[in-house]
């Protein structure tokens, strides 16, 4: 997840690529699954004693033989000390107690269970707050991101947190939560997984849209729901919106993540975050955006982003080629931009970069 928001007049470092939230995170992370193989070995090296077949009483009395009321005496004796020597052989030994009374949410391979409500909110009580009833906090959202298996400095956590109408950073209220999931008919992270890696692959990534069916693209009337296709694994509704308009649908991503990382009372957000986000959302499909980003860090001079000069970086950057071919100097671009174009010119003719930058 990108970096929390820091002070305004402290941003005058370097914006590092990784953060230290970030590389707390990562050492959480690695601490638990450390504890989790030191469980499995230590659960591996109990040794189960094999259950012995049962010896059928025919064979038995086929041992023994013919006779009279010793022979059939002496049968019954062998048949239930061989019953005895099963049963307790059988014995199930009992495994420790797991380490947490809390059940941890997994990912099951096979068709999941569908959708429902209660199902919905009991995965939101796997990762709630223990001490703020009715929200996941920074904690608990890592460790949803690791159970579902995306890092914390990709694009996946703000996707999530798009599609949940999160309004702060690496926390969820339970009202969000259940709308969110609702509106996806998602109840289990197998399909949750699935649906954060099918917008990234059309949004992200520019990949081809999964085909779409006439049942899953259709809002039945008077619903607050849309209608889902059975034979889909979540409701695609809004997955279709966004392929019939994927130009509009990221730029909606990349807006709802400058009010996501801004405090509720500024105006702007810190150059750290906002470097950290350009470069998981933005860097990946412009190449233009690593060369502004390598600037930003070069100069260590900007201190914040507004909504203005947020929104004219996506433009510049899907405007603008790498090699500067597209740039028009009457542009109407905010000062940030122009002096990256004067140390990009420079770069490319192989002079002395000294571009003196406006705060």
């Amino acid at each position: 997840m990108p970096p929390k928001r820091k002070r305004a007049e402290d941003a005058s470092a370097e914006a590092p690529r990784a953060t230290r939230t970030s590389t707390r995170l990562k050492a959480a992370s690695n601490d638990a699954a450390a504890i989790t193989n030191s469980n499995t070995e230590r659960l591996g090296a109990m040794d189960v004693e094999p259950v012995t077949k049962k010896t059928k009483r025919g064979s038995t009395k086929t041992a023994t033989g013919k006779g009279g009321k010793g022979g059939r005496g002496q049968s019954q004796q062998t048949d239930s000390s061989t019953n005895e020597s099963t049963a307790t052989e059988a014995a199930p030994s009992k495994a420790p107690p797991p380490p947490d009374s809390k059940p941890a949410a997994t990912m099951h391979a096979g068709k999941p269970e569908p959708y429902s409500e209660g199902r919905a909110r009991q995965l939101f009580k796997t990762y709630e707050d223990p001490d703020t009833p009715g929200e996941i906090g920074p904690e608990g959202f890592e460790k949803l991101c690791t159970d579902l298996d995306i890092s914390l400095e990709g694009a996946l956590p703000l996707v999530l947190a798009w599609q949940m109408h999160a309004t702060e950073m690496a926390r969820f209220k339970e009202a969000e939560w259940l709308k969110g999931t609702g509106e996806l008919r998602v109840s289990n992270l197998q399909v949750l997984s699935l649906v954060l890696r099918n917008i990234e692959d059309l949004l992200l990534s520019d990949k081809p849209p999964i085909p779409s069916s006439v049942a899953g693209s259709i809002r039945k009337r008077g619903s607050a729901v849309p209608a889902a296709d059975p034979s889909e694994p979540y409701n695609r509704y809004k997955y279709y919106q966004y392929a019939a308009d994927t130009k509009k649908a990221y730029a909606e991503l990349y807006a709802f993540c400058f009010a996501l990382a801004k405090p509720p009372t500024a105006r702007n957000i810190d150059m750290d975050t906002a470097s950290a986000f350009w470069s998981v959302l933005v860097a990946p499909k412009y190449p233009i955006m690593n060369d502004i980003l390598a600037f930003i860090n070069e100069k260590g001079t900007y201190k914040g982003v507004n909504k203005d000069l947020w929104n004219m970086v996506l433009e510049f950057s899907r405007s603008i080629q790498p090699d500067l071919s597209t740039y028009e100097a009457d542009g109407a671009w905010p000062t940030m931009l122009d002096d990256f174009v004067a140390w990009k010119k420079a770069k490319l003719n192989g002079e002395d970069v000294n571009v003196e930058c406006d705060d």
